[in-house]
Parts: structure tokens; sequence; C-alpha cells
């Protein structure tokens, strides 16, 4: 057993998120082979916002999922904040995961 924060995993084996692969099928069956922790598909903050179907589409999980991990990526903080709080409220993962975009220009 491990921790992540408060949240208790029963190994250390962690389903990647593949994007086109993992959705809540594939999930399922990762997990009734013993994966500890899965991580969802990373979905765009600004996508979220949008109110993109496909995009609200890939939040779907089962308990049975859990613990589960949410990616979202994007580059501003306002958008972040928003999609954060709306896949808290919507999905209840159990981690969520940022990547934020830094742009560099030369």
């Amino acid at each position: 057993m491990w921790q992540i924060g408060d949240v208790s995993i029963k190994n250390r084996v962690v389903l990647a998120p593949m994007a086109g692969i993992c959705d809540n099928a594939y999930r399922t069956i990762i997990k009734d082979m013993g994966c500890g922790l899965i991580c969802a598909e990373m979905v765009s903050d600004k996508a979220i916002m949008y109110g993109s179907k496909k995009t609200i589409d890939m939040l779907y999980m089962t308990d049975y999922e859990r613990p589960i991990s949410q990616q979202i990526f994007g580059s501003d903080v306002e958008s972040f904040v928003k999609a954060a709080k709306y896949i808290e409220e919507v999905m209840k993962p159990d981690i969520i995961e940022m990547n934020v975009l830094r742009y560099v220009i030369f």
C-alpha cells in the first residue's frame, strides 16, 4: 500500500493516461486486472470551459475505477481554476493532476 496525499493505493501498478485509449471500458478491464491507480486521459481546460461534449464525456467514470486521477492541461490560471472546479464537482476524482503549458518566445 502507498499514499498520494490522503489517497490510499493498494499497489504500485498505475495505468498511464493514453489519448484515445483510456475510456471507461478500458479502465474497467485494467482495474479488473489489479491496477492500483487509474489515470484518466488528460483533458483541456479550455474544452471544459467551452462545454465540449467530447471532453465532458471523457470525464465519465464509475466508483469501481477508484482511486482515479484526472489530468487537466492548459496555459492560463483562470481557465485552469474553472476546469478544476468543474471536474471536482462533476467527476469527483481522487486526484487532479495539472499540466501547465508555458510558452517561451525567443
